[in-house]
Order: C-alpha cells, then structure tokens, then sequence
C-alpha cells in the first residue's frame, strides 16, 4: 500500500538532506513512519541513514557531500517516493535486513538474491522499466515540457 503523505514527507526530507539544507539531526528528529508502506523504513534506512552520523551533526555538503552517484540513488529514491509504485523488493532492514548485510559480507546468495529480485541499478524501482516510466510521469516536469 502506498502512505502518499509519507512519502512525499520522506522525499522531501531526502531532498533537503541530500542538498545540505538540513542536518542528519534534523533528518532523524523528525524520523517519517509508516506502517503501511515498506518504502518508508526501507529508503530511510538503507540510503538515508548510513549517511547520518550519531556522533556529531553534521550537513552532507563539503568533505560530507554526497559523491554524484549517491546524489543519484537520492534523486531516484525521491522520484520513486513520488511515483505510484509499489515498493516490491524484499526487506532489508530491522534483523532480516542486518543478517542479509552480515550474509552479503561474507559472500553468500544474499546478492544472488537481490538480483533475482529486480534490477538492483534501478533500486528502489523494481526494473528499469518502472524507472522510465516514472520519469516521464515525473510529478515535478508534468506540464512544463516542451515537445519540439
């Protein structure tokens, strides 16, 4: 199921701490939950939250700043929260996401895995087909494209 409202919180927020405008504090203060919709927990902790440090605050700009990959998985994961698909890969968070990490750095059929799921390039999007279509429903360019 999709929670509309939040994800369009959780994309913002990705948005602002991605660009530097907030904090890691001020992105886990007001930490966006849902219980139905698994996007929510999985983006936050699987992108967003290894970028914020518990030991000191900080903005992801300067010797902090997102390198231009990473600032892609945030763009898509934002474009992704602002799609209507649903989130179908399986869980990586809470203790089956932490074994699933444990697993995959010791070199088991946890990425094997991953893969049989979907095209991990596009994560969160399921394929690259999901992806394309997202971005020419993008929400922020509907109507302001010129077709030439």
């Amino acid at each position: 199921m999709i929670d509309r409202i939040a994800r369009n919180c959780l994309g913002e927020k990705l948005r602002q701490l991605a660009v530097g405008t907030i904090t890691n504090v001020q992105f886990e203060e007001d930490h966006v939950r849902s219980k139905a919709d698994l996007a929510i927990r999985e983006i936050a902790e699987n992108l967003a939250w290894p970028y914020c440090d518990d030991t000191r605050e900080h903005r992801l700009t300067g010797k902090n700043a997102l390198l231009d990959g990473h600032r892609k998985d945030f763009a898509r994961a934002v474009l992704f929260l602002k799609s209507s698909c649903e989130y179908q890969w399986p869980s990586r968070t809470g203790l089956i996401g932490w074994s699933g990490r444990i697993r995959r750095i010791f070199g088991s059929k946890s990425q094997q895995a991953d893969r049989d799921a979907g095209d991990v390039r596009f994560w969160p999007f399921l394929s690259e087909e999901d992806y394309r279509k997202a971005l020419r429903d993008h929400p922020y360019l509907v109507g302001n494209v010129q077709k030439g």
